[in-house]
């Protein structure tokens, strides 16, 4: 079967599946198996789930690839990969003159600092995402947003290309709902890439954090996280998510990483964009704007794993 994890211990689905297809009405499905073992550090977890993902990708003939998108996910992504020692590549889609541009500052420098093998991929973002062949991508990928289609044909075409691209996403996204704080998975935005490159051939495509259960509760154990959960924290009570943490134990861990200001790809020309965005939802029939969530405190339990 095709993997978008470490032997598909955590996968996505509707109605019992595997990564099938959406129908009206239907709500996202995560299932996450529990560890098979005490985690180690995030870190250690992390590295491990860098050297899974290069021996699935070598298995199969391609090269391991990573989406370096300027910000710290994917900057972490290609450090555990570097930390092994063994070769791999970086891709960036480049926005050109887009907000985004900005980031390319961070890729320049981090690919220099860390004699990365890596390249950029040009597109016109406004003029692409008006072609027949954005239209099509929105329908068939279930993106939640035709922002996110370049990147994804990115990855398409790294694919035909001989890469296994890796994007580093599956980081733990953690808010606070109804006073509780909780694990959260946005569908469009975390199913997109391995629902489409499947549907174009490809025998894996991985959510870089989200590879192996015990890198997921490896991050849920953090010191930093489990502060900012304990309902005993007065300061946390201002927080809607752990965004802000998350970067904090990223840099606990990797303190090469250098802090920079998240943009989004349409902060100017909004208007254009949401026209393009307006007409590509019209022409959808089924929507993908699920939040699949479970309580933080009950998803630890279910994760550790069962001691003999």
């Amino acid at each position: 079967m095709k993997q978008m994890s470490d032997r598909n211990r955590i996968f996505f689905g509707y109605r019992g599946g595997y990564i099938n297809e959406k129908l009206q009405g239907d709500a996202l499905e995560w299932t996450f198996g529990r560890c098979e073992r005490q985690p180690m550090t995030f870190k250690d977890e992390c590295v491990r789930a860098a050297e899974l993902n290069h021996a699935f990708a070598t298995s199969l003939g391609l090269i391991p690839t990573i989406m370096l998108s300027g910000g710290m996910d994917s900057e972490v992504t290609a450090l555990c990969f570097k930390e092994l020692g063994l070769p791999f590549k970086a891709v960036t889609y480049d926005y050109t003159v887009r907000p985004l541009h900005h980031e390319t500052v961070f890729v320049d420098a981090f690919v220099k600092r860390h004699a990365i093998d890596h390249q950029y991929v040009k597109r016109d973002w406004w003029a692409w995402l008006q072609t027949d062949q954005a239209a099509e991508l929105f329908l068939t990928s279930g993106a939640s947003v035709p922002s996110l289609l370049p990147l994804l044909q990115t990855m398409r075409e790294v694919y035909a290309d001989g890469g296994f691209p890796i994007l580093g996403c599956g980081d733990a996204s953690i808010r606070r709902i109804d006073g509780v704080w909780h694990f959260c998975t946005d569908e469009g935005l975390r199913t997109m890439e391995c629902r489409q490159l499947m549907k174009d051939g490809a025998d894996g495509s991985p959510m870089f954090f989200q590879y192996t259960p015990e890198q997921v509760l490896s991050y849920l154990l953090e010191p930093r996280v489990q502060r900012a959960i304990d309902p005993g924290n007065r300061h946390a009570v201002v927080l809607k998510d752990l965004s802000l943490v998350k970067y904090a134990v990223y840099r606990d861990y990797w303190p090469v990483l250098t802090p920079r200001r998240k943009f989004t790809q349409y902060e100017r020309n909004y208007e254009e964009y949401k026209t393009i965005q307006d007409r590509m939802m019209a022409a959808r029939s089924v929507h993908f704007t699920d939040l699949w969530k479970v309580p933080v405190a009950d998803f630890i339990q279910q994760l550790r794993p069962v001691l003999s």
